[in-house]
């Protein structure tokens, strides 16, 4: 599964984003009863957009990154959520944006299929209101 983001982070000489990530992200999944290799885990973090000359204001950094998420994660969905709700917390990151997430996709496809049943229902009843002037079941 593959998760992108988007991070703005002070431009801070000697940091290594592509750490800070992948510490970070070893916090989430061990919280979430997560064993990975390190190795592994610096894998799952791949930078996808980054302009080491691009700043905005001169202290700004822009960088997009893909979170790639084994099939085999414990509790995935807690693990993208509590990693995306950390990452304006750890320094030098200040605010973050997900753009691209299969689990929240999966779960808004399910809801609109039960939203879809329930309006055609909600449609006949109408019609069968209005054709015979009484009210219809669910």
């Amino acid at each position: 599964m593959t998760f992108e983001f988007i991070i703005s982070c002070h431009a801070v000489s000697g940091t290594d984003l592509q750490q800070v990530l992948v510490d970070l992200l070893t916090g989430v999944l061990e919280d979430n009863l997560n064993e990975f290799d390190p190795d592994n885990i610096g894998q799952m973090i791949q930078i996808r957009h980054s302009d080491p000359n691009f700043t905005v204001n001169d202290d700004v950094k822009i960088l997009g990154f893909a979170l790639e998420l084994p099939d085999e994660t414990e509790s995935a969905e807690a693990v993208v959520q509590e990693f995306a709700n950390a990452l304006p917390d750890a320094s030098p990151i200040f605010h973050a944006v997900k753009f691209e997430d299969p689990l929240l996709r999966d779960r808004l496809a399910k809801r609109a299929k039960e939203i879809f049943a329930l309006e055609m229902k909600l449609r006949r009843d109408f019609v069968l209101i209005h054709a015979t002037g009484k009210a219809a079941t669910l």
